[in-house]
């Protein structure tokens, strides 16, 4: 084999395997792909989105806040009831169980879920007290 041939093997392996690079799409809540880390960045978004709302509910529920002021006064300009964080809770907890989870491949995603699954876990239980 010559230079431009092996050159060209090499980019259409390079190209095959950036076009089967992990991404989700969803259909009536099936999973045909991966899941991505931008999806669990977004429920660890959600997350600190509950959090800073139940603060509103529990002063001492956020010691400190260091994150970007507009999301924190985002989140007090729209209140949840402590019933609708259980809710919005429970309902992460099963998004992560029935659908991220089983999916996970990357390495330490695994790990980072559930421990977003046992915080989100614990507020529940806090919530309900």
């Amino acid at each position: 084999m010559n230079k431009i041939t092996i050159a060209s093997t090499v980019v259409a392996v390079i190209c095959l395997t950036a076009c089967a690079s992990p991404s989700v799409t969803r259909t009536n809540n099936s999973i045909f792909t991966r899941v991505t880390p931008t999806e669990i960045d977004d429920v660890a978004w959600r997350y600190v989105r509950l959090t800073l709302a139940a603060g509103a509910h529990e002063p001492e529920w956020v010691d400190a806040y260091y994150g970007p002021a507009e999301l924190q006064a985002d989140v007090a300009a729209k209140p949840r009831s402590k019933v609708q964080l259980i809710a919005d809770a429970r309902w992460e907890i099963k998004h992560i169980d029935n659908l991220l989870l089983p999916e996970i491949v990357l390495p330490g995603s695994e790990q980072r879920l559930k421990a977003l699954r046992g915080m989100l876990f614990a507020a529940v239980t806090r919530l309900q007290m």
